[in-house]
């Protein structure tokens, strides 16, 4: 059976997230965990030596980076309603490209 274009899309998607996923290794060093193709975990380290640590958790969907945005999941010492609020700034920077620098350096910002 031919490849479908769907099948080429994915192909594209897989190679990009893994292009991605060596870029952010390659500034990230031991912040970054890659648990596998599809889950990725980035230890935010807190401005303030006393602040608990803040994890961001990404699960990659097949057709990210072309169509849908990974899921972000944070784990951070914030007031209660925040991360949900976080989490929303962070889709909505999503453009239906590589996102994951972006929302890393975005957390770290606030």
């Amino acid at each position: 059976a031919g490849a479908t274009m769907a099948d080429s899309g994915f192909e594209q998607d897989r190679s990009r997230r893994e292009q991605e996923l060596e870029a952010l290794r390659a500034i990230y060093g031991e912040e970054l965990e890659i648990a596998n193709a599809r889950e990725v975990r980035v230890r935010l380290s807190p401005v303030e030596a006393r602040e608990r640590l803040a994890v961001l958790e990404l699960h990659l969907p097949d057709d990210y980076p072309s169509r849908s945005a990974p899921t972000p999941l944070l784990d951070a010492p914030t007031p209660p309603g925040m991360v949900e609020e976080i989490t929303l700034e962070l889709l909505q920077m999503f453009e239906q490209a590589e996102v994951i620098y972006l929302w890393i350096e975005h957390l770290r910002e606030r």
